[in-house]
This record gives structure tokens, C-alpha cells and sequence, in this order.
């Protein structure tokens, strides 16, 4: 049984139904079945410009049983390149330095990478929470760039990124960080978050809050109530993620008087003293079912 693509066989072979005697075939008819064709916009050029040096032998070859001449033969077009497709592994996308901006590079490449950071802007949630009216802020403009960034970042489209757009932005606000010099990476990273935050806070309206007294409360008491009174007017992803309660104990020696406070902080600075010895620090997550996190420095 022999499988031709019936618009061949009836654009080449005026009766499909016999097969021509040639060299070596038999006197006898061979039914041919038609089958859908495989080949999907397919083209016949029938040029008489193909090969236009052999068109005189076009005319011997048509003569000739079983020989398809070069002028009819099918030619497939072939889809064009898909650009939509993907260059490397989404996440993967590294930074082009912008002169000496490596020191901006790390800090976003640690915020690209930040889980929970990600999913907020990858899902457009800051479009919810942008606060044009912030006096404060950047009326949205840095965080609907950040969130286009961060788009870039994950969409697996670029090997290599360059941040001319967010770098831009950022040294309209600070100008420190409008040249291409080398600057400390903590300062762009605390500017950028207050910047983020100030941008996507969902306080529009800042009450007054309250003094918190310890008055010998526990301190979880005290830890909730200061919580409390800095999401009365600070509210944003950057708060849920970044921010924290700095823990300060202060005793009298005179009176004896001790004061506990629970300032907020976004960075938070680690001493190193002149001898070596060993610290302890401790962090508390404010689930209640969380265990709290040792770390000893030297």
C-alpha cells in the first residue's frame, strides 16, 4: 500500500488511481489511499525561473515515468521565529553595571529574589496600594518602575538587564545617587524601601497615636500595643516584609526607674566591638507558635 498526499499526486499525476509504468514497475494498477497531508501550508512554485539554467531539462525530466520535474516540486513555508519565546530560566536575568553601580546591583538583585516581594508585584497587587496622595512619596511613580523592573527580571525574555529607568528615578529624589559612583549599599537599600513604602502605604489619612508607658507590663503587651500604634499610620507590603521591633531596656541608676520601649526598625545595625567575644542576639517573630531565632556574632 503506497501513502501520497492527495494534492501532490493530483498537481503531478493526471490519474492518481494508476501508477505510470516506468523502469522496473509492473503492468499492473495500484490503488492508491489518500491520507490527510502532514504538511500544513504547503506552496507550489510554478517559476519558470527556478533553476534557470536547467529549464531545458526540466522538459527531459517531465518526459521521463516517475520524475517529478524541479519546477513543480512542493515548497513548505516556514512559520516565522517566534519571538515571544523564552532566553534563559525566569529569575535568572543578571544586572548590566551602570558605571560603578554594582553596589545597586546587589541590593536589587536581593530584592528581586525575595519571595513574598516577588509574588506582590509579579500579581500587579501594588496597583491596589499605590498612594498618589503621600506627600511623602513619589505619587506611585517609583514603585509602578519597580514593579516594571521587577517584571523584566522574572519574565525569562532577557539574559541581561540594564536599571537605567529605576536608577533615573531614584537620583530625582536623591541626588547622591544620580551620578554613576560607587555609594554604600545599606543607604541605597534603606532609601529605596522608605521610597517603596511611602509609595504603597495604605494609610491615607495618619491619625495621632498614643505614648506607650511599660509600667511594668510584659513585654508582649507592650511589643502589641507599639505595633499597633506604627500600623496606625504605617501600612505596606515593605512593612510586612522588612520591618520589625527593636527591643530597648533602660535603667535608672539613681531612682532605680526602668523604661522598656519598642521603637521599628527596617535595618538594623550590629555592633562590632574592638575585642573579640561572642554576642547574642535574639529574634522573636510575632507568631506566638514561632520559635525564636539565636545568633551568636564574634
Amino acid at each position: 500500500m503506497v501513502y501520497i498526499n492527495s494534492n501532490i499526486v493530483s498537481a503531478l499525476i493526471p490519474n492518481p488511481k494508476k501508477v505510470i509504468d516506468g523502469p522496473g514497475a509492473s503492468n499492473s494498477s495500484t490503488d492508491v489511499e489518500e491520507l490527510p497531508s502532514p504538511i500544513e501550508n504547503c506552496l507550489y512554485d510554478r517559476s519558470s525561473d527556478v533553476d534557470g539554467a536547467n529549464s531545458g531539462s526540466d522538459d527531459e525530466l517531465s518526459s521521463t515515468p516517475g520524475i517529478v520535474p524541479n519546477h513543480v516540486k512542493p515548497t513548505c513555508r516556514v512559520p516565522p521565529y517566534k519571538e515571544q519565546g523564552t532566553l534563559t530560566m525566569p529569575g535568572y536575568t543578571g544586572l548590566r553595571n551602570i558605571g560603578n553601580t554594582c553596589f545597586m546591583n546587589a541590593v536589587l538583585q536581593a530584592l528581586v529574589n525575595t519571595k513574598d516581594l516577588r509574588d506582590y508585584f509579579l500579581q500587579k497587587l501594588h496597583y491596589i496600594d499605590i498612594n498618589q496622595t503621600n506627600p511623602l512619596g513619589m505619587k506611585g511613580h517609583l514603585a509602578m518602575v519597580f514593579g516594571d523592573f521587577m517584571a523584566d527580571m522574572w519574565s525569562g525574555m532577557k539574559v541581561v538587564h540594564e536599571p537605567s529607568n529605576l536608577k533615573k528615578l531614584i537620583g530625582q529624589k536623591a541626588t547622591q545617587f544620580a551620578n554613576y559612583a560607587q555609594h554604600d549599599a545599606q543607604e541605597f537599600l534603606t532609601f529605596l524601601l522608605d521610597g517603596l513604602h511611602e509609595d504603597l502605604n495604605r494609610i491615607v489619612t495618619k491619625g495621632t497615636t498614643e505614648t506607650i508607658e511599660s509600667d511594668g507590663l510584659p513585654d508582649e503587651v507592650i511589643a502589641e500595643k507599639s505595633w499597633r500604634n506604627h500600623l496606625a499610620r504605617n501600612d505596606s507590603i515593605i512593612v510586612d516584609l522588612f520591618h520589625g521591633q527593636l527591643k530597648s531596656h533602660l535603667r535608672c541608676p539613681e531612682c532605680f526607674r526602668e523604661s522598656v520601649t519598642f521603637d521599628p526598625f527596617v535595618s538594623l545595625p550590629v555592633p562590632f566591638p574592638k575585642t573579640h567575644r561572642l554576642i547574642s542576639l535574639y529574634f522573636w517573630y510575632k507568631d506566638p507558635y514561632m520559635k525564636p531565632l539565636k545568633v551568636l556574632l564574634k
